[in-house]
């Protein structure tokens, strides 16, 4: 099941990142499957109306990562949207901030870690993610 739609992505969570819905789904999906594996598969019957939310958006942020990720691992991925880094007026320059940058340093492991970080700030305090019995 996948937990977020591209209108959702776009109206609610104000997604902006993302500009393909073929893409969004795909990366939704991926976040879904990890979100599956981070609460031990307690959603994939149903969503508790309570932290219906809080899953849409986990699986909204860890689309994102995932096609960052993506295209950071595969360099013709097109990939927009990043912040102003520099202005020069005289002989008008400006430079942007690749958007890649924040996941510069990730390897493979340290990037689970970086999407277990992002499920748990969404997750973290509603027991979805608690290992115990």
């Amino acid at each position: 099941m996948i937990y977020a739609d591209f209108p959702y992505y776009q109206d609610e969570y104000i997604g902006r990142v993302i500009t393909d819905e073929k893409m969004f789904s795909t990366a939704a999906a991926r976040a879904s499957e990890y979100i599956d594996s981070v609460t031990f598969g307690r959603l994939e019957d149903s969503i508790p109306e309570e932290f219906s939310e809080k899953v849409k958006k986990c699986c909204c942020a860890l689309a994102e990562n995932f096609f960052y990720y993506d295209a950071k691992t595969q360099p013709d991925a097109a990939v927009s949207g990043g912040a102003k880094q520099s202005e020069t007026i005289g002989k008008y320059s400006v430079t942007f901030r690749n958007p890649l940058d924040s996941l510069a340093q990730l390897t493979s492991g340290s990037f689970d870690t970086y999407q277990y970080n992002t499920a748990l700030k969404y997750l973290g305090r509603t027991g979805l993610m608690y290992r115990g019995v």
